[in-house]
């Protein structure tokens, strides 16, 4: 035995000042008085005999000498070694999405299966005997050691108890090799491995298994096809486990009641397809979900934006004819068109796509595409110059293009070889590189390119009324073809799982991007090249937001959980540390402190009852 602090054990000193004050302190003796004679008198027939009377004061002396020695060796802290009875701990913690699965606990409560692991842990370390040691791994996005070699079980805990699961497949070999040069160091130590896989194989760790009794059931693979006003939706979806019956629900743009629902009885395992309709006008997102609970809601609803939609793009028309042209637009582009005649234009922004028909900007907008029709007056910015108008005797065909651009090909793509015919047309001399879709003579008539201040830009060197071509089939298949060229597409997919990386495109004068995850947690991404890249950490729908020349433009898509994280129950072959266990542990301690406080309540409270006996029973 030790004590931390010696000193105390100077409070001893109190003993003996306690027997002295006892032996000195003043006797006296009782008196019959008048006021007490009567008293006194049926005392003789009451014949009342006290046995402890006489035993009061010293069993008061007795507890209040072992308060002073019990007060003293709590001062001194005393500390009891016990042999080999101390252990060095390591606990690996998995932090893989699937632990975010909900169980029951001893007590029917239900937790999720992290929060019992680090229960389980929380009762070994409890259980440890002082002055062992102890490591915690988290199993994470990046396998990190969360705290090396403490022996203060409260720091240990704090520490794990900040830990939280992730939502992404996490392999664990990153991990186990941290624990494997703990091992490595002391072959002695004990390690435990807290998971909810089951391993086949084990060797030198102890495997804590916290699967518990989960059942899930998952929406994977949602596609929708949205063609004259009916909007379609089809996946996959599977109950894990179990059969089960379940209720699949369709809402529409955020509205709290579906729109379509469907009931499905599904064999366990048994992946099963769905489809779910609904008649709309338009839409933004769509959401499907599983009605009923069940142990991780994390894959029960899918969402999917409408990346054409009336808040990702914006038109402005600049014409004083314009409305053809604007109707043609709204057939086959689902944007918001403004159109206003060329008085009303002042250089407006917010805009994704700005056409000018029979104007001339004085500059090129600066935040995004341009199409220019039949402009009569030259503007530097737009790199080609007016030169002169020409007259034809009767309609002429225009000549499809030979160039071999890679541009020039995909604005060519999918054209259908119907002649357009024009009856005039503008001469345009060229001072920057285009790609020509369509010529007249060797001329340039419809061709594309880049401003220079670098939008993208189209150029239509005749007015659309004095040619078929907004009645020609191939208005549609070009005018897509262009439309795709003029809104770049700034994420490529909608649909991610966690863990993968989106490239975001960084467009014309974006001045910032930043990503906004379910949990509201804001990313900004490093700009400096043609993509900046984000990678999801999160389940759920994600906000990518441009600042596009003082102006935001919104993006959402969706990162769904890993499908082998799915699973309530897997399987694996085995999991091992390298080398030879050894046995034996260290001196640890035994610190009686809480034993000795709870001593001292104890007999000061017998020393209270004792004063209060003597004081108004024994007289």
């Amino acid at each position: 035995m030790k004590f931390l602090h010696p000193l105390g054990l100077l409070g001893l000193i109190g003993v003996p000042i306690l027997i002295i004050i006892y032996i000195i302190k003043s006797k006296y003796a009782e008196q019959t008085v008048t006021s007490t004679y009567i008293w006194t008198l049926s005392e003789k027939f009451i014949k009342r005999r006290n046995p402890f009377a006489n035993l009061a004061g010293l069993i008061s002396l007795i507890l209040q000498i072992l308060l002073v020695i019990i007060i003293s060796l709590a001062i001194a802290r005393p500390i009891f070694i016990v042999e080999d009875e101390a252990h060095e701990y390591c606990f690996v913690l998995d932090g893989s999405a699937s632990m975010n699965m909900t169980v029951t606990d001893d007590e029917g409560e239900p937790i999720t299966r992290f929060e019992l692991g680090k229960r389980r842990i929380e009762e070994i370390i409890d259980s440890s005997v002082d002055g062992s040691i102890f490591t915690v791994i988290y199993m994470g996005n990046e396998s990190e050691v969360l705290c090396e070699r403490l022996s203060s079980k409260d720091r240990v805990k704090t520490y794990l108890s900040e830990a939280v699961p992730t939502q992404r497949a996490i392999e664990s070999t990153d991990a186990l090799l941290l624990a494997q040069s703990y091992f490595d160091e002391n072959s002695s130590a004990l390690t435990y491995f807290v998971t909810d896989t089951e391993y086949e194989s084990i060797q030198n760790l102890q495997v804590i298994d916290v699967s518990g009794d989960s059942t899930n059931t998952a929406i994977s693979n949602v596609t929708h096809v949205f063609v004259n006003d009916t909007l379609t939706v089809t996946g996959t979806v599977i109950s894990y486990d179990s059969d089960k019956e379940i209720t699949l629900e369709l809402f529409v743009d955020g509205q709290a009641e579906s729109v379509s629902s469907e009931v499905y009885q599904l064999i366990a395992n048994e992946p099963q397809e769905f489809t779910l309709s609904s008649e709309l006008t338009e839409y933004s997102s769509v959401r499907v979900a599983i009605s009923e609970d069940d142990s991780l809601l994390l894959d029960s609803e899918m969402l999917i934006f409408n990346q054409q939609s009336k808040e990702s793009h914006k038109v402005l028309i600049v014409s004083d004819n314009g409305f053809m042209l604007n109707a043609m637009l709204e057939s086959i582009l689902d944007a918001q068109i403004d159109l206003i005649s060329p008085e009303e234009y002042e250089n407006q922004v917010g805009y994704g796509l700005y056409i000018f028909d029979s104007f001339s900007p004085t500059s090129a907008p600066t935040d995004g595409a341009v199409w220019l029709i039949n402009v009569t007056e030259s503007v530097s910015d737009f790199g080609f110059s007016y030169r002169s108008e020409h007259m034809l005797e009767q309609a002429d065909v225009l000549e499809l293009s030979a160039s071999t651009k890679k541009l020039a090909k995909e604005l060519r793509s999918d054209l259908l070889m119907n002649e357009i015919y024009i009856t005039k047309y503008l001469h345009y001399g060229t001072f920057r590189d285009f790609a020509e879709i369509y010529t007249y003579n060797g001329l340039p008539m419809i061709f594309a390119g880049t401003t220079s201040k670098g939008g993208r830009e189209v150029v239509f060197a005749f007015d659309l009324n004095d040619s078929n071509l907004m009645l020609n089939p191939n208005f549609i298949i070009l005018s897509r073809n262009l439309l795709e060229y003029s809104f770049p597409s700034v994420v490529e997919e909608q649909s991610y799982y966690c863990g993968d990386t989106m490239d975001v495109n960084v467009i014309l004068n974006c001045e910032s991007i930043n990503v906004t995850a379910p949990s509201g947690k804001v990313t900004n991404l490093e700009l400096g090249g043609a993509s900046a890249s984000y990678t999801f950490e999160e389940a759920g729908a994600h906000t990518v937001t441009l600042m596009v020349a003082g102006a935001p433009r919104q993006y959402r898509v969706f990162s769904s959980l890993n499908e082998e994280e799915r699973a309530p129950s897997v399987t694996e072959e085995s999991v091992a540390l390298l080398g030879e266990a050894t046995e034996g542990g260290f001196d640890g301690e035994l610190d009686p402190i809480m034993v000795l406080i709870i001593c001292l309540a104890v007999i000061f409270a017998a020393d209270w009852m004792v004063y209060c006996y003597e004081k108004y029973q024994l007289r």
